[in-house]
């Protein structure tokens, strides 16, 4: 039974148009205060807990702006009258409806052999709140265009847009395989890719402050990526049965983006980070087995773990990737225009590799590399500092070493030596 309302309304601290009730119960019920795409002042409902009130505000201020918003107590009604414009436009042969079709387009691409994420659920969302209840039939190119300018005006970043304008391509383009439109009306539409952010490698004095900040699960995952430069989910992936301890090294087995198995050398440093975590395994398995005064089977379990859970799902490595950008912003890494994450320490594997004098062809079999040509794209750049030798030996070869109190330094009345040459130059046309 509800309680009654003890307190209220009195507007959210900072947000006039948030009406907060107090219950006696010490319960807190929050609504919204707006006006719809008529002008009308409403009010709606949109919780009891203050994390929800953000993405909940923003629904509705979507649905207003789009003129799509309606009212609880009308609700009903639209429905009942959307459900018989489907079955009317069903009858005059205008093809699904946008949200039918895209709920079809999902459950084919879900279901795709070889498909391992839910890579269009997101985008189909988007897609669904723009043109949920139109024919797919009567999508045209100005459509795609003004969902276009509708996601820059929201500031969605660059590479979201595009992804949700390629779903969009992709979608009228299986209606037109599967014979539901005669022709995708986007196909002649080229998206050009967004700029990429540029790499972020971890330099060596960058770590100890980092690792600072984690934890001591966090800083073994984060010690053992950087001394072999693997992915993010693939420590989490290492077992038992998959490290060689007499001989050092890795087997890794078909669970990175490639789908290859690669076995690997470990450093010492890098060996005694799993000799210590599989020492704990063995120790706190014995402990176990004592207390339960039975023989326990050992099984094959993760070596990295996090509070005692593998991290093998999309959600603990997203909190784990979380974790590291929390403790590399405490850290003051993330400021100055650096944006260090977890990839920053794969990037400083691959950059060491070759500051070393390493082949790259050695980089391309230690990371897991396709071919030796993605281990050129990132790390056969030189930094400006290696270049700096090779600049002074030219120097050299030309006997134009500095010499003097000022050598090194810029000098305002001749830094480079101009004046004297063009005086030479004179003397030498007058004779």
């Amino acid at each position: 039974m509800s309680t009654k309302v003890q307190r209220g309304p009195v507007p959210l601290q900072g947000h006039p148009n948030v009406l907060v009730y107090e219950r006696e119960d010490g319960t807190r019920s929050f609504y919204y205060r707006f006006r719809d795409q008529a002008g009308k002042r409403r009010k709606e409902f949109i919780g009891t807990k203050v994390r929800d009130l953000k993405a909940a505000i923003r629904k509705i201020d979507n649905e207003v702006a789009s003129r799509a918003y309606v009212h609880r107590k009308d609700r009903s009604r639209v429905e009942a009258e959307r459900t018989a414009a489907e079955a009317a436009a069903r009858a005059a042969n205008a093809g699904p409806f946008f949200r039918e079709f895209s709920e079809h387009f999902h459950r084919d691409r879900i279901t795709r052999k070889g498909n391992r994420s839910d890579h269009y659920g997101p985008v189909l969302r988007v897609l669904v709140d723009y043109f949920g209840d139109r024919p797919i039939r009567e999508l045209t190119k100005a459509d795609f265009f003004a969902f276009w300018a509708k996601r820059k005006s929201d500031g969605v970043e660059p590479a979201t847009v595009v992804r949700d304008l390629r779903g969009l391509k992709t979608l009228m383009s299986f209606a037109a395989e599967t014979d539901v439109i005669p022709y995708s009306p986007y196909a002649s539409i080229r998206l050009e890719k967004p700029p990429k952010k540029p790499t972020e490698a971890a330099r060596a004095d960058d770590w100890p402050a980092w690792r600072a900040q984690l934890d001591p699960d966090d800083r073994d995952y984060g010690d053992f990526a950087l001394l072999t430069g693997l992915r993010l989910k693939e420590p989490g992936t290492i077992r038992r049965e998959d490290y060689d301890r007499q001989a050092r090294t890795l087997r890794l087995t078909g669970n990175n983006k490639n789908l290859s198995t690669r076995c690997i050398p470990l450093s010492s440093p890098a060996a005694e980070i799993l000799d210590r975590r599989i020492d704990a395994l063995e120790q706190a398995h014995r402990t176990a087995c004592v207390s339960a005064n039975e023989l326990l089977p050992l099984g094959n379990y993760p070596i990295f773990t996090w509070g005692g859970e593998p991290i093998d799902s999309d959600l603990q490595r997203n909190r784990l990737s979380n974790r590291f950008i929390t403790a590399a912003a405490r850290a003051g890494l993330r400021s100055g225009g650096r944006r260090l994450s977890f990839k920053a320490l794969r990037h400083g594997f691959g950059r060491a590799v070759r500051k070393t004098g390493s082949r790259l062809e050695d980089g391309t079999d230690l990371m897991g590399h396709s071919s030796v040509e993605v281990t050129k794209l990132y790390y056969a750049d030189a930094d400006v500092e290696d270049l700096r030798p090779t600049a002074d030996r030219v120097a050299e070869f030309f006997n134009m070493t500095p010499s003097g109190p000022n050598a090194g330094q810029n000098s305002d009345a001749d830094p480079t030596g101009t004046a004297s040459m063009n005086a030479e130059v004179a003397s030498g046309s007058k004779t």
